[in-house]
């Protein structure tokens, strides 16, 4: 080799390294921007229900069904995600759609009428599908092909860390303070999330062409039964999410702080990070099915001991089963999925999610108003239960037989 030639391969090892390095960093910066924009709207979900009850003279049962437009405003531009991802730069896409996210999110304090919590939730929903697209996206453009899988299921840790850390926050401000101060924080913590996208370096990609409207980067329909397993697992802690306003707001106090159920959860579901990488080593099956019935665990502790110390180990429990499912059903998606699918697998699976703890948001707020939150309760350990018993006999027989990887 001349001289001329090892100063050449240098020169390109140094150039890759130095790729990798600020692919890393880029991953990171998605990684963190997601994080606070999920946390940014997940403090809202557990208390919007009953703020505009109040505000539109409405029963809350009303106003939690009325939420679910939301994921209907998803589903319904969702068949043109990949066209928009194609035809505009992702990351002024995602930076757009999130402020559009974040200005119907100041516009909770402006409606008066139920049409206009409609459109709003409408709008909303238009724009936090895209914005959710995009910055899956991303996370997929700027790892290298050998580690997409990978970023795939931390970014969803990520998102699935956003939500629970978000529930817990939003009701702590709320039951600390007011809405006003829950929709101001919940706008900075937004903000501030967005400018960890806008730091971002994306390599600029040519449009190839995508047809205007297709199921790319939005759904995956073979992985229908995974679909339904998931929303009956998010079905859960959204039937617990409103209940923070009937049973579980004052649940634990620390200096005159109220820290509520979600809080505890959260933290849970952050410090098992540790216990999630000791079970790498173990399959998948084991994974769900350990996750699964540790959130069935969690239900039944708030069933069968009414008291400070059964919500508190319900809390702690929940938080680690659901930091154990998240990233197994992911890999279940991504293993049904072929090279090209990631990102829609990954979307698939965080629709999935939505749907599931929109239905059990708003079937908590029928039950709690119309029954009790006991009605709620048992409701939620049922959805836990056939959980399971649909992952066992439908849904992991029909992984072994179509899975890709």
């Amino acid at each position: 080799m001349g001289v001329y030639d090892f100063q050449l391969s240098t020169f390109n090892f140094q150039l890759s390294t130095f790729n990798f390095l600020i692919m890393k960093v880029n991953f990171r910066k998605i990684c963190l921007g997601n994080l606070l924009m999920f946390i940014s709207q997940y403090m809202l979900i557990p208390i919007l229900p009953v703020i505009m009850a109040e505000e539109l003279n409405l029963s809350i049962a009303t106003t939690g069904i009325m939420f679910l437009v939301t994921v209907l405003g998803m589903i319904l531009v969702g068949p043109f995600y990949s066209y928009l991802m194609d035809a505009y730069k992702r990351k002024s896409l995602c930076i757009f759609t999130f402020a559009i996210v974040f200005i119907a999110t100041i516009g909770y304090t402006l409606v008066h009428r139920p049409l206009e919590l409609l459109l709003l939730c409408l709008v909303q929903g238009f724009a936090f599908g895209i914005a959710n697209s995009s910055i899956i996206t991303l996370g997929i453009d700027v790892n290298i092909s050998d580690n997409r899988s990978k970023g795939n299921v931390i970014l969803g840790w990520f998102t699935r860390l956003g939500m629970i850390l978000g529930v817990g926050l939003g009701s702590t401000v709320y039951l600390n303070y007011n809405f006003e101060t829950l929709i101001t924080a919940s706008v900075l913590v937004g903000c501030v999330g967005l400018l960890f996208i806008a730091a971002l370096h994306i390599p600029f990609r040519a449009p190839i062409g995508m047809p205007v409207c297709s199921l790319d980067r939005f759904f995956l329909p073979h992985t229908f039964l995974f679909v339904l397993n998931m929303i009956l697992i998010a079905f859960v802690p959204g039937v617990l999410f409103p209940l923070i306003h009937f049973k579980m707001g004052d649940t634990f106090l620390l200096d005159e702080w109220t820290v509520p159920y979600f809080a505890i959860a959260g933290g849970a579901f952050l410090l098992s990070v540790f216990l999630v990488q000791a079970l790498k080593k173990q399959s998948l099956l084991i994974q769900a099915l350990l996750g699964m019935t540790t959130m069935l665990c969690a239900i039944c502790s708030l069933i069968l001991f009414d008291s400070i110390a059964g919500q508190l180990l319900s809390a702690i429990l929940l938080g680690i089963g659901l930091s154990i499912i998240t990233p197994a059903f992911l890999f279940f998606f991504i293993n049904l999925s072929s090279h090209c699918q990631r990102s829609t697998a990954n979307t698939t699976h965080l629709l999935s999610w939505k749907i599931g703890v929109s239905l059990g948001v708003a079937t908590s707020c029928y039950l709690t108003v119309n029954e009790s939150s006991g009605a709620a309760f048992r409701t939620a350990l049922y959805a836990s239960a056939l959980a399971i018993i649909f992952f066992i006999v439908i849904s992991y027989p029909y992984y072994q037989k179509k899975k890709v990887r």
